[in-house]
């Protein structure tokens, strides 16, 4: 076995602290926080057991927690008073059968009741996996641990026995100022000690959270002797903190008349400010504040105190701290001028009234510690490194309280000392030390070791150990020697007894320094409170039991941990391929999510063998994501082939000669099928590759239809007039190049760059389960948003696509009316009954698209483009067939009428102009078309529009309400930043409403303009001055139309100008609020709430804005169907 690891552990009431030594130095090492000190507290939460648990975790619910239990070591129930009613976060002990005090505690599904022994036992495993962490796992440890100089022998075997139940293997045990000692003669320098024969003397205060220690030490580079040593448990740290817990408490009932419930969590929060507060006015002489936010109804409690104020209230404790200096002083009867230094060490020996009292008493300045509270736990190391390498160095303590032995018979009554009672050891006798009794007065078999104290730490009196001698001869006149030692832990022990033949006594019962007499050695029986061996066994069995459950527990964890980020990591890779995830893997993902928190929640996960029962759920999320990614790359290729079709078919549309009617056709085929790809994620994602395929068929199918499909037959127009009326091209309402982009994902996010600024600083503070849930928090925000946005843009490509079929659709059937009228007057009468019977066809199909609209909501949204887009190429497959043979019949049978194409072959004499100006089928037909692309044009410039609308107000409303947060609770000076990209993305808005503006203006002036000049058009053929009856029936037709497309006009004009100037007047809304959010970045913000105010209605006008325009399109939309329906009924008849 190699060299051991000298390792020291200094195990205070409040923290412990471990240290690693290496030649003549010692290191403090770090627990798995940073941290040089480990909070002396076990938590226990579920079938989680957390050592070194902290403050802030102790107040979760369910959790028991476990602190302030050195005073309980080696200690029967009814030899302690607990101070859990005046000592407020002290656990309730309970008594078990022994008479021990104990605390039940639950892990999983059974229930523990653990003594003080135990609970130390799981402190030094956390200090042992500190020190292992800092070493290779085969390296052993050489163990010292610290332990307060007024321990009894009780006391120290109960630490052994909590390092036996740990499986630490402890060198030995050393008082807390014999260490400071050992640390500070050890790496002092030798200018400082002199040389190594050369003594010095110096003074020892240590005052920690439950006792002080004061001692007067000598010492060299070989040897150290403690000359005197005073202690009291009367005087700590937490006696300070209780003294401004009890002051505040007092100040609360005056002034709030508040009684705060002493075991309740406030007064635990209330005790912690107080140690906080004692430490900052350690270092400052101004008064402090104390505060307790979110009392009973969301009250605070508020006080002050200062150091002068501190100093008045804690005179007492100041006495006491006096005293035991004073002690110490006289009875090591050293010269204070021979003293080289005073050092003082423990959390609370920073305050300054002890200090100075410490300066006056001594005569002697205070040496500083920086680190005050490691010096126990390095000195600890020292010594084991001293032990492992055998190196000779004397220590020479001394004992705390007298030792007796008596063998009356009464059992527990030791009041009385006299002939039946010796002492062994005197207080302060020098220690290790061996002695011999040699009595013949003691007539009984049992003799009783006990203390003789009269203090608050120990009982007067206090029994050590029973011990029975076994093998007496009986007769009267017995010798006995006893040989007995205290050894170097300061723990007593009777080594041997001999029945002495012969013995020349002066007094029946004498002491001496060595062994007098020899004789036949007897068999000894020992009887104490002290832990047998079984029992120890039987401890560390449970103690391997519990830490089992917390391994597994903890493997447990880290496996959901391990599950949770693969999880959270597939779920941030969806998002990016949210397109591509079909409903049902959606699905599996949230259930998961669901188990992932009740593995987290309910400690479930394992089976009774401790197999994890979600290894499977692994491989789905890979699997989910494989798909997804193959999907998308599928889509990928299908998109980028469909594309490369559109573009063709444009290319070949755009270098062919076709007919105006028929280019028309089919770039609105081409455009809408440009529309639908545009829109194609809102197909189900587990039939958009199929779809892209078929949609991509039934593109080239149509357009080859199309394109091979017979010319209209026109009726042949008069001479132009002066002005023709521009082509669809020319009336385009927004081309291209002018139209503004409506990209919502474009408009500047400062807002959350900010949050994710500030929120870096505050992460600092987070622990990993802070982090972790707020990664899920933040996950499930994302992913909520990217769903609504994604659904709005599903419906939004919906609508658009529903609208475009639509529109598609009554062209197709305008078309075929078109057709159907050109060949109904030169039918002979044999064939009219077929022409009927396309008629009654012509009806049915009218009457299902008008079914379509009033019955929409019935039909799934997303079928309906698809049965609109169906339906059309039925009525086309049908009529198209049955007019193509109507018209050759014609050609071939009839006269060609005037205004029809002759047959083939045939020369058509042109027909006399009847009128000057165009035909009125033709005008009613071209202000049907502009109608019809001007309500598409009108949609498609407002849809985007509306959403940019409401999604910048939902966004503005956020930012709003977080921005107002900060400037109401912290003024100008922290925001000036932000006020000034506020102001930005007003400006971003204000010029997409100007751009808006001048799109719809354009539009709606060029569709005025058109409207004048079909009146203008109307008017011509109304007043010329043809009087044949054909022209006469159709000037009696123009005339009704006249009246209406007049009355339109002035309608339409009304709300498109009402529409213009809410758009004006939203523009000079924005260009106001410039000015109300140009908030000043110096000095006080007592307007915060006005300003908030003005938000609040300028978000009302945002939304009040919308709704408006909404109302407005909506009536515009509906009046333009309205005058298609006219003009349709008008050109039929």
């Amino acid at each position: 076995m190699g060299e051991k690891a000298a390792v020291g552990f200094d195990v205070g009431n409040a923290n412990s602290v471990v240290a690693l030594a290496q030649k003549l130095s010692a290191d403090t090492l770090r627990n798995e926080f940073g941290n040089r000190q480990t909070p002396t507290r076990i938590e226990f939460h579920g079938n989680t057991r957390v050592l070194g648990a902290n403050r802030i975790s102790s107040t979760t619910k369910g959790c028991v927690t476990v602190s302030n239990f050195l005073p309980l070591l080696g200690k029967r129930m009814d030899e302690v008073e607990l101070d859990s009613a005046n000592f407020p976060g002290t656990l309730k002990w309970d008594k078990n059968a022994a008479g021990r005090p104990c605390v039940t505690i639950r892990l999983g599904a059974k229930e523990y009741k653990l003594i003080p022994e135990q609970i130390l036992a799981m402190q030094l495993v956390k200090l042992g996996e500190i020190a292992r962490n800092s070493l290779s796992d085969q390296t052993p440890m050489n163990v010292v641990i610290s332990v307060p100089s007024f321990y009894t022998d009780q006391e120290r075997q109960a630490v052994l026995n909590a390092a036996f139940i740990a499986q630490i293997d402890c060198h030995r045990l050393v008082n807390n100022t014999t260490a400071v000692g050992i640390f500070r003669a050890l790496t002092k320098k030798p200018a400082q000690t002199g040389s190594a024969e050369t003594c010095n003397y110096m003074a020892l205060v240590g005052i920690g959270q439950q006792s002080t220690e004061v001692a007067i030490i000598r010492y060299n580079r070989r040897e150290l002797t403690v000359m005197a040593r005073t202690s009291g448990v009367d005087h700590g740290g937490r006696d300070y903190d209780m003294l401004l817990f009890n002051s505040f408490l007092d100040d609360f009932k005056k002034k709030y008349n508040i009684q705060i419930d002493r075991n309740s969590r406030t007064a635990n929060r209330l005790l912690q400010e107080c140690e906080k507060i004692k430490i900052k006015m350690s270092g400052t002489d101004a008064e402090l504040p104390i505060k307790i936010d979110n009392f009973a109804g969301g009250h605070s409690l508020e006080a002050r105190i200062s150091r002068k104020e501190f100093d008045g209230l804690a005179r007492n404790l100041h006495e006491r701290f006096s005293r035991l200096i004073t002690n110490c002083i006289e009875q090591s009867k050293v010269d204070l001028r021979n003293l080289n230094s005073v050092e003082m060490f423990g959390g609370s020996s920073r305050i300054p009234a002890l200090k100075e009292i410490t300066k006056k008493l001594f005569g002697h300045s205070v040496q500083p510690a920086l680190n005050a509270e490691e010096t126990i736990a390095r000195g600890c190391a020292l010594l084991a490194r001293l032990d492992e390498k055998s190196e000779t160095f004397i220590i020479k303590e001394r004992c705390q309280y007298p030792i007796f032995c008596s063998w009356k018979a009464t059992e527990y009554d030791y009041s009385v000392i006299g002939e039946e009672s010796v002492e062994l050891f005197e207080a302060g006798a020098l220690i290790p030390s061996r002695r011999w009794l040699v009595t013949s007065a003691a007539q009984s078999t049992v003799f009783t070791i006990f203390h003789t104290f009269s203090g608050p730490h120990i009982k007067q009196n206090s029994v050590v150990a029973e011990y029975k001698v076994k093998g007496l001869p009986e007769r009267f006149g017995n010798t006995l020697q006893f040989e007995v030692r205290v050894g170097e832990n300061g723990i007593f022990h009777v080594t041997e007894v001999i029945l002495v033949d012969k013995a020349l006594l002066n007094k029946p019962t004498e002491i001496f320094n060595e062994k007098r007499f020899t004789g036949r050695v007897l068999e000894i029986e020992k009887s104490s409170s002290f832990l047998s061996k079984r029992e120890l066994q039987s401890m560390q069995l449970i103690e391997d039991e519990i830490a089992k459950i917390d391994r597994d527990e903890q493997e447990r964890l880290r496996r959901v941990n391990d599950l949770e980020t693969k999880f959270y990591s597939a779920k941030k890779d969806l998002q990016q391929l949210q397109g591509y995830v079909t409903s049902e893997e959606n699905n599996v993902m949230n259930q998961m999510e669901g188990k992932i928190k009740k593995l987290t929640d309910e400690q479930e996960g394992l089976d009774v063998t401790g197999h994890f029962l979600y290894e499977e759920e692994r491989s789905k999320i890979s699997e989910i994501c494989k798909k997804a990614k193959e999907r998308k790359l599928e889509c990928e290729k299908n998109i980028k082939s469909y594309s490369d079709s559109l573009k063709k078919l444009r290319e070949r549309t755009a270098t062919g000669k076709l007919s105006e009617e028929k280019m028309d056709r089919l770039k609105l085929h081409l455009d809408s099928c440009e529309n639908w790809l545009q829109n194609v994620n809102a197909i189900d994602v587990e039939t958009r590759n199929s779809s892209i395929a078929s949609k991509q068929k039934e593109m080239e199918d149509t357009y080859e239809s199309i394109l091979n499909a017979p010319d209209i037959i026109q009726t042949p127009e008069s001479p132009p007039a002066p002005e023709v009326p521009p082509s669809a091209e020319a009336i385009e309402p927004c081309p291209e190049d002018t139209e503004p982009k409506w990209d919502i994902k474009e408009r500047p996010q400062t807002s959350k760059a900010k949050e994710s600024e500030i929120g870096q600083d505050l992460l600092s503070f987070a622990t990993k389960e802070d982090l972790r849930e707020i990664d899920n928090a933040r996950s499930l925000a994302e992913s909520a948003k990217t769903r609504h946005d994604n659904l709005l843009r599903k419906l939004e490509s919906q609508r658009s696509a529903y609208i475009q079929s639509m529109a598609q659709y009554k062209l197709s059937l305008a078309r075929i009316r078109e057709e159907y009228k050109n060949i109904q007057s030169a039918v002979s009468g044999q064939e009219q009954s077929e022409l009927d019977r396309i008629s009654r066809k012509l009806e049915e199909f009218s009457e299902w698209i008008d079914n379509i609209e009033l019955n929409m909501r019935s039909i799934e949204p997303q079928k309906r483009v698809a049965l609109i887009s169906q339906k059309q190429r039925e009525m086309e497959t049908v009529f198209n067939e049955s007019l193509k043979s109507r018209t050759k019949a014609l050609d071939k049978n009839v006269e060609t009428p005037p205004g029809r194409r002759p047959p083939v072959g045939e020369t058509a004499t042109p027909p006399a102009p009847e009128s000057t100006v165009s035909q009125p089928s033709e005008i009613i037909k071209q202000v049907l078309r502009n109608n019809t692309l001007f309500r598409i044009s009108l949609t498609k410039q407002m849809t985007p529009f509306q959403v940019e609308l409401n999604q910048y107000g939902n966004q503005f409303s956020k930012d709003m309400e977080k921005k107002f947060r900060i400037i109401s609770t912290q003024g100008h000076g922290c925001v000036g930043e932000e006020v000034a990209k506020w102001r930005d993305e007003i400006s971003t808005m204000l010029n997409t409403v100007k751009n808006h503006e001048t799109a719809m203006s354009n539009l709606l002036q060029h569709f005025i303009a058109q409207l004048s000049k079909y009146i203008e058009d109307l008017q011509k053929i109304v007043s010329s001055g043809q009087t044949d009856d054909k022209t006469a029936g159709q000037k009696k037709i123009v005339e009704n139309i006249l009246n209406q497309v007049s009355e339109y006009q002035e309608f339409n004009s009304e709300q498109l100008l009402m529409f213009d100037a809410n758009l004006r007047e939203y523009d000079l809304w924005l260009v106001q609020q410039l000015n109300v959010y140009s908030f000043q970045k110096e000095g006080p913000m007592d307007d915060a709430e006005t300003k908030k105010v003005q938000v609040e209605k300028f978000l009302f006008r945002i939304t009040a804005f919308g709704r408006n325009n909404q109302i407005i399109l909506t009536n515009l939309q509906k009046q333009l169907e309205e005058y298609d329906s006219q003009l349709r009924g008008s050109l039929w008849h």
